[in-house]
């Protein structure tokens, strides 16, 4: 069987359904934010590798600013909506997974998985 990360986002939904049943209700919804940031980070990152063939992806913490600003420069307007919104991503996972106070962090989760949802269709139509 070949993993895809779609389950990755499917986990994150799942995580922030089971949520209010938890008495770890706010770790999970942090990991909700982190879970759905990777995924579409991975799946950006393949579009580039696959779509992309002169482009040379490197490897390292480096990764998830050479991913988004490639798409944010890009001259195709998808592709920059695409980048805007996986740097939001990250700026909330960056804040899920440091920040030891995250305000409205149900308000967050649902902004991630919209603008996620919007990033999973903007690439399944480039």
């Amino acid at each position: 069987m070949s993993f895809t990360w779609y389950d990755v986002y499917g986990l994150g939904r799942w995580l922030e359904q089971q949520s209010s049943r938890s008495p770890y209700k706010e770790a999970m919804l942090r990991s909700t934010i982190s879970r759905i940031y990777y995924a579409i980070f991975i799946l950006a990152r393949n579009f580039l590798r696959d779509k992309d063939k002169d482009t040379s992806i490197p490897t390292g913490g480096n990764v998830h600013t050479y991913v988004i600003n490639k798409l944010v420069n890009s001259p195709d307007r998808r592709r920059r909506k695409s980048g805007t919104i996986l740097y939001n991503l990250r700026r909330q996972r960056n804040r899920a997974d440091y920040d030891d106070v995250f305000v409205d962090l149900a308000r967050a989760v649902q902004a991630v998985i919209s603008d996620a949802q919007l990033a999973l269709d903007i690439l399944a139509k480039l």
